[in-house]
C-alpha cells in the first residue's frame, strides 16, 4: 500500500464546497485555486494559482501562480485590508496574526481566471498534554542482514512506543492531526476507527499520518498510542541525528475533511481501483467557491523530539 505525505503547503485538485458538489471544467475553463494554511500567533498568508490540464505542460507550480490577484482578509466579519503578493515566498501576505477562535475569511478576485473564497476558524488551544514513551530492541523478522563473518542475522531494530495524553475540549467538535516529518507513524489506536468504511481501511499501520476526531472522546481525557521503528540505516539517512518528532495539531474540520478525501483518493483500496480505471474518481474536499482549494487552520497541540540516535548506535 503507498505512503503518503501531506503538508500544510499541498495543492487542491478538485473541489466539494459549500454543500454543494463542484466540477470545474479544467478542460476548457482554468478557474483560481486558493490555497491556506493559517496558524495562531503566525502572519495569515495565501498561495494563489489557476487549474490546469497536465498535458499542457504546467507541472511546475511556478508556473501557474498568479501574481496579480486582488486579494482580500477578513477577520471576523472585518475588513482587515489587501494582502500583498511577496515575490520570495510567492505568496500573498498580512501582518494581520489571528488568534485561536478567530473566524478568518480570504477573497480572491483575478483579471484571467475568476474569483475565489474561502473561510475557517481557528482551533482553541489544548492545554497540559504531555507524552511518555518506552523503547525496546528487537530482531527485526522483515530484514536479514550480512554479518563480517558472511553470516545471516535478522536485522536489529528499535521500537518506540509512545503515549500522548490530552483533554479533549468540551461543547465543540474537535479534529487532530498527528504527523512526523523524519518517520512513518505505526498506529493501531481504536479512535483510528471512526475512519474506517467497510471496504476501505482509511489509515494503514504504517503510514505518514493519522487523523481522527473527538466523536468518541468529547469532552474527555484521552491517551493516544502510536509508534515507530528505527535501525542503523537511519545512521546513514539522518547523520545529524535521528530524532523521532511527531506533532499533534488541533486542526479545523476543513482541513479534517481534506485529508480524510486525500487519503481516500490515493491510498488504500479504492484508491487502487481508482488508480486502474474500475472505480468512480474521488474529488478532493474544498472550501473554496467558486474556484477550488482549501482554507483551513491547525493549532500545535504538543511537539515530540526525541534523539534517539545513542540508543541505535549501542545496539
Amino acid at each position: 500500500m503507498n505512503k503518503l505525505s501531506i503538508y500544510s503547503s499541498t495543492i487542491l485538485l478538485s473541489a466539494t464546497s459549500c454543500g454543494e458538489t463542484f466540477y470545474p471544467d479544467f478542460d476548457t475553463d482554468p478557474v483560481a485555486v486558493l490555497n491556506s494554511m493559517i496558524i495562531p500567533g503566525e502572519n495569515i498568508s495565501a498561495e494563489v494559482t489557476h487549474s490546469f490540464v497536465s498535458s499542457a505542460g504546467l507541472m511546475n507550480k511556478d508556473l501557474r501562480i498568479i501574481k496579480d490577484a486582488t486579494v482580500s482578509l477578513f477577520v471576523n466579519d472585518d475588513y482587515r485590508g489587501l494582502m500583498q503578493y511577496d515575490s520570495e515566498s510567492k505568496k500573498y501576505v498580512s501582518d494581520i496574526k489571528a488568534a485561536t477562535c478567530d473566524k478568518v475569511k480570504i477573497k480572491v478576485s483575478t483579471p484571467k481566471y475568476g474569483d475565489a473564497e474561502g473561510e475557517t476558524i481557528i482551533p482553541d488551544n489544548i492545554e497540559d498534554a504531555a507524552w511518555s514513551f518506552t523503547t525496546t530492541v528487537v530482531k527485526d523478522p522483515d530484514a536479514i542482514i550480512v554479518r563480517p563473518d558472511d553470516t545471516l542475522d535478522y536485522q536489529i531494530s528499535i521500537i518506540c512506543d509512545y503515549s500522548l495524553t490530552f483533554v479533549d475540549p468540551v461543547d465543540a467538535e474537535n479534529y487532530y492531526f498527528l504527523i512526523s516529518k523524519q518517520t512513518a507513524v505505526d498506529c493501531s489506536d481504536p479512535i483510528l476507527g471512526e475512519n474506517d468504511s467497510p471496504i476501505d481501511a482509511v489509515f494503514p499501520k504504517d503510514t505518514s499520518f493519522i487523523v481522527f476526531s473527538d466523536k468518541s472522546i468529547a469532552g474527555k481525557e484521552y491517551t493516544l498510542n502510536f509508534s515507530c521503528k528505527r535501525n542503523y540505516t537511519d545512521l546513514w539517512i539522518y547523520p545529524n541525528g535521528v530524532i523521532n518528532d511527531f506533532c499533534l495539531y488541533s486542526i479545523s474540520k476543513d482541513y479534517y475533511l481534506y485529508l480524510i478525501s486525500i487519503y481516500k483518493k490515493y491510498n488504500g483500496f479504492n484508491g487502487e481501483l481508482e488508480n486502474l480505471g474500475i472505480a468512480e474518481p474521488k474529488f478532493i474536499y474544498s472550501n473554496v467557491s467558486p474556484g477550488v482549494g482549501i482554507v483551513a487552520a491547525q493549532t500545535p497541540v504538543c511537539t515530540i523530539l526525541h534523539d534517539v540516535t545513542d540508543i541505535i548506535k549501542e545496539e
